[in-house]
């Protein structure tokens, strides 16, 4: 049976299982005869706002939900149909990992325990995220242990932002944790929607906040825009609608406009429209999270989740902080699962011993060594890609994009301080070491980056350094 890493957290409920992952927003709309949950919900929840429900994981407990629907009468409820509904996605489930926040009291992980039971899932360790997380990333060695005694891991839920203080010593331990509430994703797209809707005001004196529907409709927007902020974005009001275009350098569009409400596509384009640039939403961004930043002044080790990091990394934040890779923690927990004995009680493990410096790398991609590569095949370089007339070309890459004659622009590999990361263009298969890629995975030293399809496979780039690839 194999082992499911189960991450509470209302962004996302995380299910994890081998090389699977199922991931869902922990917000829902309770109706008569069904509980719809994720991004179902997210997109409708300003319409019917006395049906919608976006805290019952962050305050687990027995709070009332006043509906119609026999199967929910408190928050418990919630969190047991959307865990339910998550492990269905699933063949088999049987033992599970949960992994928790440390804002949990004792009365809400007992509370949690029973619904995972009641689930009908095995229950083999409870385990603070915090220290799981960095307890993986230093086994895995992408991070020195050396002169290392302490750490602040950065995480963000729907409400609230979260700082996880580790004290480092042959072990991980929790000693601290701090929550900024009203920081998390929800509070930050309300802040957008509020400065945007200025724009309209001023330029139009148009309340986008008037109507439901184009109030709800920039929520979703901005939902949509917040993760990649490449481009000038024209968010264009119709009276019951919004329309998003990705605007190039030169102002040309880059492709048609996406219509979120598709039944008003016939509507003709109004003359409502402001453009926002990728400087401003970062300034916001920035202003938004100032307190946070002004926090962690002086700070020498910080460590944020992929979650946290795809909002900020472009703003001023201090270019020592790291991202951590999703990737790695699954293998570490099955790892340390399979040299621990099963305890008899359930409790919090909020401390993780550290293996020796000596063993082997926990991290879930083999490092291939740089004195043994493969043939080349491929070379990425400046948007291009050619075919290798030597092996293990070497070339300096800062930015380097698939653009293979059958393959338009199929995978990004984007440099982040000293780090790269995958960005999906398509949806076609990416293989880092031969194992699928994550949007957004940690590359490390040694990766192997190959595009696959169903005739054939492309090894385009090997991970050599920083800031430098082998073309094979």
């Amino acid at each position: 049976m194999a082992l499911t890493l189960i991450e509470i957290s209302d962004y996302y409920l995380t299910l994890t299982q081998g090389d699977e992952k199922y991931r869902q927003l922990g917000v829902c709309i309770v109706e008569s005869n069904e509980v719809l949950f994720g991004d179902i919900a997210w997109q409708q929840q300003l319409l019917i706002p006395q049906q919608s429900y976006g805290n019952y994981w962050q305050q687990l407990g027995y709070e009332k939900v006043y509906s119609d629907n026999g199967a929910v009468e408190h928050f418990a409820d919630l969190a047991y149909l959307q865990l339910k509904e998550a492990v269905s996605y699933f063949d088999s489930v049987d033992d599970v990992v949960i992994l928790v926040s440390g804002h949990y009291n004792c009365e809400q992980l007992a509370l949690l325990l029973g619904i995972v039971n009641a689930c009908e899932l095995t229950v083999v360790r409870l385990i603070n995220n915090a220290v799981a997380q960095m307890t993986s990333l230093l086994s895995s060695k992408s991070i020195s242990r050396e002169q290392l005694t302490e750490a602040l891991y950065l995480d963000i839920d729907l409400h609230q932002v979260s700082i996880s203080e580790l004290a480092i010593n042959g072990e991980v331990k929790l000693s601290q944790f701090q929550s900024f509430h009203q920081k998390g994703l929800i509070d930050l797209v309300k802040y957008l929607a509020i400065w945007m809707n200025e724009y309209f005001i001023q330029e139009y004196r148009y309340d986008v906040f008037d109507c439901a529907h184009t109030e709800q409709s920039l929520f979703n927007q901005i939902a949509s825009l917040l993760p990649e902020s490449q481009a000038n974005y024209q968010i264009i009001i119709h009276d019951s609608i919004i329309e998003e275009q990705i605007i190039n350098a030169t102002g040309e569009t880059d492709s048609a406009p996406t219509v979120i409400a598709s039944t008003m596509s016939d509507l003709p384009v109004s003359d409502k429209v402001i453009v926002i640039t990728e400087q401003q939403l970062q300034q916001q961004i920035q202003l938004f999270f100032s307190e946070i930043f002004d926090e962690l002044v002086d700070k020498k080790q910080i460590v944020m989740s992929a979650k946290i990091a795809k909002f900020i990394a472009h703003t001023n934040m201090p270019t020592t902080w790291q991202v951590l890779s999703e990737s790695i923690t699954y293998p570490f927990i099955k790892q340390y699962l399979d040299n621990e004995v099963k305890p008899e009680k359930i409790e919090l493990v909020s401390h993780l011993t550290l293996p020796d410096k000596e063993s082997g790398n926990l991290s879930t991609n083999t490092r291939c060594s740089l004195s043994n590569q493969v043939q080349a095949t491929h070379v990425l370089y400046q948007g291009e890609v050619s075919l290798l007339q030597e092996p293990i070309t070497y070339l300096p890459l800062y930015e380097i994009t698939t653009n293979h004659p059958r393959v338009n622009c199929a995978v990004t590999l984007k440099k982040y301080q000293q780090q790269w990361f995958i960005q999906f263009n398509d949806q076609l298969s990416i293989f880092v070491n031969d194992k699928p890629a994550v949007e957004g995975q940690l590359l490390a030293i040694g990766d192997q980056i190959k595009l696959s399809d169903s005739s054939e496979s492309y090894i385009l780039a090997v991970l050599k350094g920083s800031n430098e690839f082998y073309g094979v």
